[in-house]
């Protein structure tokens, strides 16, 4: 064997004895470290003799205590308890080894998620939103078959409008590790059916051309959050007269009819303009005036003097007999031209309305920290809707809709309810349904809790809280003297008989913050 050989032979006897004579040490617990769903017993072994101690951090006094039972891991039902262990290993007075283990004992009831917004009825696309989940949301809006359940990306989901009424009921839930699920809430949204997008502003009478009677000025305003025009050169958006009903043109001239409207949920205004001329002729035809009709419309004929067009359409059977459509609103242009008169005419316009308004739908919301409640009501457009606060039936003569309000509330209106009601009233008096809703309020927060706490060992306590009846008790809780806060509905849900532990070795100053929630969502002092 040569001599280089021989040195590597030593080297590998040397290190083999050596590793063999090299004593491992290792603390093994009978749990991984992570998040459980209940109390645990932790059991610590240790790989080789020695003698193992541990405390739990966070101890103002970290003083270290010998290990011989297993370690009773536990939460309050409804809490959330984090554990922060520091173990060591000992032979003969030296520390071998030490780790830091984590356990989390969870009994949380978890929260469902806050659906924004709530249910209700809407002229528009609805965004939904999750808020203050802290886990995964699942969500379905085709029923409760779990199959039907996906997880929320963390974008709104759109409910877009269409062309007809959509109703739509989302549920929802939150989801921990391991599947442990909250209770499954419902929302419901109506979409009211679109109305047409108003591009262009639709003015039925006056038309361009030169005319032998008065124009009447009759604007369909559906679509547009207000309609303005002026005559002459002047910016009707900002010099002319808001457009509210039918104007008569009666003087002799030339017009230059400007008009302008913004359509709704738009920023930029259109324009229409209108050149008409209204001549001398003498004596008019007797047919009734242009205007708004509610009934059927009888109208002689002129005489042989003159040519008849109704709607563009030659009309020569004797007496014109004008019928309303029940339901809708229709015009009918009728022209009067006189057959010695070129290019000249009178001119007409019939506004049959039976449109019926439809029922308005009425939406409240409480606002618990300011006292208020918001109402507000959505009617189909075009229609002015009225209301009553005090239960009676509401008619034109109540106060008008105009947008969301505040109930007026003094502050001695601790609870209580309002009858609301409303109607919408077209300009043909055609009513809608008188829809009514109850709307009860409680902004009285219950008595504090009162609470009694008993001994059970050395290391378990029993609190019971005992004015609970039907409220709803939230906590939180600080093991080491630090003032937790004050509770909310993201805090710990417990109940009226909780029990604590504290495993062997922990010391501290245990402290607890409770308050009772009623069913309105009063929350109680501290």
């Amino acid at each position: 064997m040569s001599i280089k050989r021989f040195i590597y032979l030593l080297i590998f006897i040397f290190s083999t004895v050596y590793t063999y004579s090299e004593e491992i040490y290792r603390i093994t617990p009978n749990h991984v470290q992570g998040i459980y769903y209940d109390d645990i017993y932790l059991d610590l072994k240790a790989s080789s003799e020695g003698s193992l101690k541990y405390y739990f951090t966070g101890n103002k006094c970290n003083s270290e205590h010998p290990f011989s039972d297993p370690l009773y891991l536990s939460a309050i039902d409804g809490e959330k308890r984090t554990y922060k262990i520091k173990i060591f290993l000992y032979k003969n007075g030296e520390v071998k080894t030490s780790g830091t283990y984590t356990y989390v004992i969870d009994k949380t009831e978890i929260n469902p998620p806050v659906i924004l917004p709530d249910s209700g009825v809407f002229n528009g696309d609805v965004e939904i939103t999750f808020k203050n989940t802290g886990s995964m949301v699942k969500y379905s809006l085709s029923g409760e078959n779990t199959a039907a359940f996906v997880k929320w990306d963390g974008k709104p989901i759109v409910l877009k409008q269409e062309k007809v009424q959509q109703n739509f009921t989302l549920a929802a839930y939150t989801e921990k590790d391991a599947g442990k699920k909250s209770i499954l809430i419902k929302r419901n949204y109506v979409i009211l059916p679109e109305t047409d997008k108003a591009d262009s502003i639709r003015v039925y009478s006056p038309v361009e051309g030169t005319f032998l009677n008065s124009q009447l000025l009759y604007i369909d305003t559906k679509g547009f959050k207000w309609i303005r025009y002026s005559i002459g050169n002047n910016d009707p958006a900002k010099f002319g007269t808001t457009y509210r009903q039918p104007i008569l043109f009666k003087a002799k001239g030339e017009y230059t009819l400007n008009i302008a409207g913004l359509p709704e949920g738009s920023t930029s205004t259109v324009k229409k303009t209108i050149k008409f001329k209204i001549k001398s002729s003498g004596k008019e035809p007797d047919f009734p005036l242009s205007g708004v009709y509610y009934n059927t419309l009888k109208i002689s004929s002129p005489g042989n003097d003159y040519s008849i067009l109704v709607d563009n359409k030659i009309f020569n059977k004797g007496e014109l007999v004008l019928t309303p459509v029940t339901g809708g609103k229709t015009y009918i242009p009728v022209r009067i031209i006189p057959k010695d008169n070129s290019g000249e005419a009178y001119r007409y316009i019939y506004i049959f309305d039976k449109e019926v308004p439809g029922t308005p739908v009425i939406n409240y919301k409480t606002e618990k920290v300011n006292r208020k409640i918001e109402i507000s009501i959505i009617g189909k457009s075009g229609f002015p809707v009225y209301y009553t606060l005090d239960g009676s039936t509401p008619d034109n003569y109540s106060t008008l809709y105009r947008k969301p309000f505040y109930v007026p509330l003094s502050d001695k209106h601790v609870s209580g309810s309002i009858m609301i009601k409303a109607i919408s009233i077209a300009e043909n008096s055609m009513k809608s349904e008188v829809v009514s809703k109850l709307v009860t309020y409680d902004f009285q927060p219950p008595d504090p809790p009162e609470t009694e706490i008993n001994k059970i060992c050395s290391s378990s306590y029993r609190i019971k809280i005992k004015n609970t009846d039907e409220n709803k008790v939230y906590f939180l809780t600080d093991y080491f003297g630090e003032d937790p806060g004050n509770p909310s509905e993201a805090s710990f849900l417990g109940s009226g008989d909780m029990t604590v532990n504290f495993p062997e070795g922990y010391t501290g100053k245990f402290i607890m913050n409770c308050v009772l929630a009623d069913s309105s969502g009063n929350f109680s002092e501290v």
